[in-house]
């Protein structure tokens, strides 16, 4: 319960938030503690709220019929294993800056960008493609070298402005971190009007990341992501 009380203390009244844990069980608990939190939310928001509106026809029911992954590996491995590594050096290794941490994060977006792009444009089948994949890693990999060595000639002192803003970027990672997951859904103008309730739960699970990433560590938010997505894939797959 103390690692859910300095959640909502982090955001909303950071005064009074707990000094971070310095020992590895008590992040390990704290992240446990926080993964059921989540699970609550996504219930709340993501069954309980979205299900009574639908019932009520106020809205209608945004999610595909169709699985993202033909099989259960393939989803445990791409969905459950490498996309929320990805993700978490995308969206919140930044959190804390460095010119190491912002220039993974760059050389991470420009990777994803360039697979999605191949895939959206059929350059890669629908299926994984292992070159586009390799293709993809590469250019994200020069991105990033050309990032770290373009702010070490720079030396712009950034630090301190993410130190003082960091509440403000983990509200925007959190937000930009649930529109991404729109495509998750049916695209309609529908689920346009109701994609604050619709994407409620992956907006208040990117605030819980950010909390991980920043007080116990971006592995801690790595491990956190992946059990709770190998979680909702062994759900979906039942």
């Amino acid at each position: 319960m103390t690692s859910i009380k300095n959640f909502l203390f982090f955001y909303l009244h950071p005064s009074r938030s707990s000094p971070e844990p310095t020992s590895i069980f008590k992040k390990i608990l704290g992240t446990m503690s926080l993964l059921v939190f989540n699970w609550v939310l996504l219930i709340f928001f993501g069954v309980v709220i979205t299900t009574l509106l639908i019932e009520a026809g106020i809205m209608e029911d945004p999610v595909l019929k169709e699985k993202a992954f033909p099989t259960l590996i393939t989803a445990l491995i791409l969905g459950g294993l490498i996309a929320p590594v990805i993700e978490e050096l995308i969206s919140r290794i930044w959190l804390l800056y460095s010119q190491r941490n912002l220039s993974i994060a760059i050389g991470a977006t420009i990777s994803a960008l360039i697979y999605k792009l191949c895939y959206y444009t059929g350059f890669s089948s629908a299926s994984p493609n292992i070159k586009v994949g390799l293709i993809s890693i590469f250019f994200g990999v020069v991105a990033g070298h050309v990032t770290f060595s373009t702010l070490k000639k720079m030396n712009l002192n950034l630090g301190e402005i993410f130190r003082k803003n960091v509440l403000r970027l983990a509200f925007i990672s959190s937000i930009a971190f649930g529109y991404l997951h729109i495509a998750n859904y049916k695209f309609t103008t529908n689920l346009l009007l109701f994609s604050p309730i619709v994407l409620a739960t992956y907006i208040t699970g990117g605030l819980i990341l950010s909390f991980v990433r920043i007080r116990y560590g971006i592995l801690y938010a790595m491990g956190f992501h992946i059990i709770h997505n190998v979680i909702f894939i062994l759900i979906k797959f039942r």
